[in-house]
């Protein structure tokens, strides 16, 4: 587990400064906004979930991305560029994750959405889409 971790770090510190805080702050938001998800009540809707979860994602990427760079050599521009471009590409790469996952299996793109928890762990439905 040691050489992974040095194995890591040491691929993080080989890349160009913007490439480690961009991929950090991707792997930052993805972890807390699945589990921001996943902690949601099922009363939040689908259609309410998806944009307070990009937000987040975007919110949550940039700030990682920018601590991240804030330490290598750079000025504030390039830490705004790069919290930016962190913020857009985590919500992106996960709807693009999704359109992969629904056209091959669309079972794993249903449980990675976090939509059919309720069915999952026998919960009942409620909202616009559910029949009665």
């Amino acid at each position: 587990m040691r050489q992974m971790i040095d194995n890591l770090y040491h691929a993080l510190g080989a890349m160009p400064p913007w490439l480690a805080a961009v991929l950090i702050g991707w792997a930052v938001s993805a972890g807390v906004t699945q589990t921001v998800k996943f902690f949601m009540p099922l009363s939040v809707l689908p259609e309410q979930r998806e944009p307070m979860t990009r937000l987040i994602a975007v919110l949550v990427a940039a700030v990682a991305a920018a601590l991240a760079m804030i330490d290598r050599e750079g000025g504030a521009v390039s830490v705004a560029l790069v919290a930016v471009a962190a913020g857009v590409w985590s919500p992106l790469a996960f709807a693009m994750l999704q359109a992969a996952l629904r056209r091959f299996w669309p079972w794993a793109a249903d449980v990675l959405s976090g939509d059919v928890r309720g069915v999952i762990r026998g919960a009942r439905q409620t909202g616009p889409e559910t029949k009665e």
